[in-house]
């Protein structure tokens, strides 16, 4: 006698969240550079104003979407004064290609002040 049943497939495709970003869709340090070069001029302006000559550091976050949070001046030399509230406000305005993928915390990146 002829097996007259039907065997299912199972779907072997599960319901799963989007995987993370890959780490290859991570800026490189070119990207950075080249973003901030992009600016340069404005940072520019802002030194002009400086009391004085120098390398002022300042620390940020790019976000996943390429925007930049939580800048700050950490050249105590430069600390509180309209050079760093400019140099700040230009970071901050700073696009960066979106990744998707996690904060890039950016530390002690050198801006170039001069008079």
């Amino acid at each position: 006698k002829k097996d007259t049943t039907t065997t299912q497939k199972k779907d072997t495709k599960k319901d799963t969240a989007p995987a993370p970003a890959p780490a290859g869709n991570a800026l490189t340090k070119a990207e950075i550079s080249a973003a901030m070069r992009g600016v340069g001029g404005q940072l520019r302006t802002c030194g002009r104003t400086a009391a004085q000559n120098g390398t002022m550091k300042v620390s940020f976050v790019i976000k996943g979407n390429g925007s930049v949070a939580n800048a700050k001046c950490v050249s105590p030399e430069f600390a509180n004064t309209p050079t760093a509230s400019c140099v700040l406000k230009v970071i901050n305005g700073v696009k960066f290609r979106a990744t998707g993928g996690a904060d890039v915390p950016i530390n002690n990146y050198p801006v170039a002040i001069q008079k």
